[in-house]
Formats: structure tokens, C-alpha cells, sequence
């Protein structure tokens, strides 16, 4: 991810954000926070399209067969003008838990789409589509929200690994790494136990 194109402030805002979230849902600034659980804060619904398609076996198929590739989640509002994210369960636990946090980013930054790009023989007649700017905000929130920084620092101090970081966060390994690269954490870290030897 190219974080040039992001505002200035925007990753600490977002940081921040994932601390304040987890704080309002009386969870530790460590804790997994998963996204299903802070969709209830925005009281956005979660649906698979097994829930929604379920007397509609045509596109049933088209989104959670042959056209699963095709898409990870979208969000679309209902009669009562409330979000709704529809998500594609066929994707793995970790990547659906990213796809969520991705489309509830958007929600959260009030991201508007610039336009709306139809699609034949797909359910939903048309997918919303964002400016380059609001996509990279919503990835790179979105991974924050999974996976803030105050976290990693305290699963570095804990002595975990890359691996106990995934299964704990249960977030993908690529998300994770993204993480750490980005923040330069392991840099920081490696930094301290130098100055630690130096001490000892």
C-alpha cells in the first residue's frame, strides 16, 4: 500500500481510532477486536448471501459459487436506511474479518462513492466505487482497527511471533506483516533488546 496518498494525520488519527473503538466496546487496547463485534457499534448488520439470496438460488450461486472470486464484501443500505454489509463467506475466517473491517472503514470515514459501476447478471445491479484516496484510507483503517500499533507493541513485549500474532488477532499472515513493516515495529524492537545487551 502506498501511503502517500493518505492526509496528513490520517495514520495516527486511525490508530487511534482502533484504540477508542476497543475502549467504547470495554475491551483492552490488546485486544482482538473482531469486526463483527464493532459493527454493532455503528449498528451496521453483517449478512452472507446464503441469508439474503435464499429464494433466489440464481444469484445464490453466482455469489457464493462461480462468482465467488469476484468479490469479498459489499455494503448497501436496507428499507430502514441502515448499513448493510454482505460479505463473502467463502473467503477464509482471517480475510473475511479483514473484508469487514475494509467496508466498515468506509462507513466510518463517511466515504461517498464517486460512482457506481453496473454489472449484468450479478445481484446486485450495481457495485459503488470509490475514489483512489478513499481506498486507501479504507485499507489502511481497516487494518488498523484489526490491528493498531499499541497491539503489536504489546504482542512484541509478550514475545510473540508472527505466527501467535495471527492466530491471536485472527487476522491473515500477509495483514500481519503488512502491519509490521509499516509501523516499523520489528526495527524498534530489535533496537531495544540491542541497548538491553548493552546494559546486561
Amino acid at each position: 500500500m502506498k501511503g502517500n496518498t493518505l492526509r496528513r494525520g490520517f495514520k495516527a488519527w486511525a490508530d487511534d481510532k482502533a484504540i477508542e473503538y476497543r475502549k467504547k466496546l470495554n475491551l483492552y487496547y490488546y485486544d482482538p477486536l473482531p469486526a463483527k463485534k464493532l459493527a454493532t457499534l455503528f449498528d451496521v448488520l453483517l449478512i452472507t448471501p446464503d441469508k439474503l439470496l435464499h429464494d433466489n438460488p440464481k444469484y445464490l450461486s453466482i455469489l457464493s459459487q462461480n462468482g465467488s472470486s469476484e468479490w469479498s464484501a459489499i455494503t448497501v443500505r436496507n428499507q430502514e436506511n441502515k448499513y448493510v454489509v454482505v460479505h463473502n463467506q467463502k473467503h477464509s475466517k482471517s480475510r473475511q474479518e479483514s473484508n469487514i473491517m475494509h467496508e466498515l472503514a468506509h462507513i466510518i470515514c463517511n466515504h461517498e462513492p464517486e460512482e457506481f459501476e453496473a454489472r449484468e447478471n450479478f445481484p446486485f445491479q450495481f457495485l459503488r466505487n470509490y475514489n483512489t484516496n478513499q481506498e486507501e484510507e479504507a485499507k489502511w483503517l481497516g487494518a488498523c482497527l484489526q490491528l493498531p500499533r499499541k497491539a503489536l507493541e504489546w504482542s512484541f513485549k509478550q514475545g510473540m511471533n508472527e505466527t501467535d500474532i495471527v492466530d491471536f488477532y485472527n487476522a491473515s499472515s500477509s495483514m500481519v506483516k503488512f502491519r509490521i513493516n509499516t509501523t516499523g515495529i520489528k526495527y524498534q524492537f530489535s533496537r531495544y533488546k540491542n541497548k538491553l545487551k548493552k546494559l546486561s
